[in-house]
């Protein structure tokens, strides 16, 4: 088995930490701190945001992307001072080989039909 150094980010209140339709750099999870996922919508010819859900400690996101390689879907935003353990790209794509293929298809299939929905 391959061991992994640990890469961790830090956020202030206010930072996001990614933004909607940004490119995947790895699935988040929250050390301490937390943080709000939202969308930004126009309304009426107006900017406005939505929060869909507010995360602490040990909850994890970014997850989608890393699934489907698609953009991110809502952008996140630290609303206090936030530490998270980062999962890249490679560290995912070699512990997701150890499952097996059919168990990681049907992941891949209710990540894209989750995406779907939300994009409704």
């Amino acid at each position: 088995m391959r061991h992994y150094a640990r890469k961790t980010r830090s956020f202030k209140a206010g930072d996001i930490v990614f933004s909607k339709a940004s490119d995947c750099d790895g699935l988040y999870i929250i050390d301490q701190g937390k943080v709000r996922v939202f969308k930004t919508l126009r309304v009426a010819g107006e900017e406005q945001q939505v929060e869909l859900c507010q995360l602490g400690a040990r909850a994890m996101f970014g997850e989608m992307a890393m699934f489907d390689e698609g953009p991110r879907s809502a952008s996140v935003q630290a609303i206090e001072p936030t530490e998270c353990t980062v999962i890249m790209r490679q560290i995912f794509d070699d512990q997701l080989a150890q499952i097996p293929s059919w168990m990681a298809n049907l992941i891949r299939i209710n990540t894209r039909r989750l995406r779907e929905t939300n994009q409704r």
